[in-house]
Order: structure tokens, then sequence, then C-alpha cells
């Protein structure tokens, strides 16, 4: 009886240093588990990092090139399809201008971290220019997604003419100018 006694006694020992020993292995191994999970998901998102920072710079000069055609046609398409005065057409070159110089500064800035930001105008100025066309010119606006203050709203404005066909004189030109508030220049950036 006493042997039985020892040996079931013995037996329960072993089997609770058998269970010890296995969950603090099992523990162990989760951990290296984690952590090698951890080391790769780090590793991945870092080479993720540089595959976009390398396309990035390859695909920005599509980008521009093709805003500045898309953005030079549309001045185009306005000042033929619309009657316009000189001083609107001249209106239409500015606002142009200022959206080149303002693609200009959104390549100027190459970091990754600033990506998201140039997508969003990118996209603002793509959405502008689609709904400046039905606006027949009188007003667009450009909008950030709100992250930068690089890029704060931008508004331009031409003038409503109140020209009649009548008040052109016989040398072609404009005897007025017309009726206009001028926006002030904090007002553009």
């Amino acid at each position: 009886i006493v042997d039985n006694y020892l040996a079931s006694k013995i037996k329960e020992e072993v089997n609770v240093a058998v269970l010890l020993q296995l969950n603090k292995l099992k523990e162990k191994a989760e951990a290296e588990n984690q952590e090698f999970i951890n080391q790769v998901d780090s590793t991945i998102k870092k080479i993720i990092k540089e595959h976009v920072k390398a396309q990035v710079s390859k695909i920005m000069p599509l980008i521009k090139k093709y805003i500045t055609e898309s953005l030079g046609a549309e001045v185009l398409v306005r000042s033929s399809n619309q009657p316009q005065t000189s001083y609107a057409v001249t209106a239409s070159l500015s606002e142009f201008e200022l959206k080149k110089i303002l693609i200009n500064k959104m390549e100027t800035n190459k970091s990754i971290n600033r990506s998201d930001i140039q997508n969003n105008l990118y996209n603002a100025l793509s959405k502008e220019s689609k709904s400046s066309s039905s606006s027949k010119g009188t007003q667009s606006q450009h909008k950030s997604s709100g992250k930068s203050t690089q890029a704060e709203e931008l508004e331009f404005k031409t003038a409503d003419t109140k020209m009649h066909q009548d008040q052109w004189n016989e040398s072609g030109h404009i005897d007025d100018q017309p009726d206009n508030e001028a926006v002030p220049k904090h007002d553009w950036f």
C-alpha cells in the first residue's frame, strides 16, 4: 500500500512538473514567435516604404505633365468657346499660372510623409478642373484636405463683365473696363 501511495504521489508530482515545464516552453515559444512576427512586419513595412518612395519619384513628373496639359487645354477651351474680353483671358491665364506654381511647389516636396497631401492636392486640382469647365469661368476654388497648412483654400474670381456686344469700338477694343471687385493678394494664398 505504501508503495502504491508513494508511486501515485511521485506520478502526481512528475505530472505537475511536466505540466509546468510544458507551460514555460509554450510561453517561451509564443514570445519568440511574436518577436519573429514583429521583426518580419517591420521589415516588410520598411521595404514597402522604400518602394513607395521610389515609385512616387518616378510617377510625380508624369502627374505634373498630365495636370499641366489638362490645365492648358482647359484654358484654351475656355478662351476659344466663350466670347471673352482681353481682361477675362488674362484672368484665365493668370489662374493657370497660379495653378502651375502650386503644382511646382507640390513637386518640390518629395517627402514620403506628404505624399498623401500631394495626392489630395492633385485630386482637388483634378476635381476643380472638371468642375470649373461647367462654371463658365466665373469662379473656381481649390481646397486642400485640411491636413496641410501648405495649401490653404485658394480662390480666384473673374469679374462679371456686364458688357454687351455693342460696346466694342471700331478698332476691336473695349471702350470701358468691366465692373469688378479686386481680390486682395492675401486672399490668393
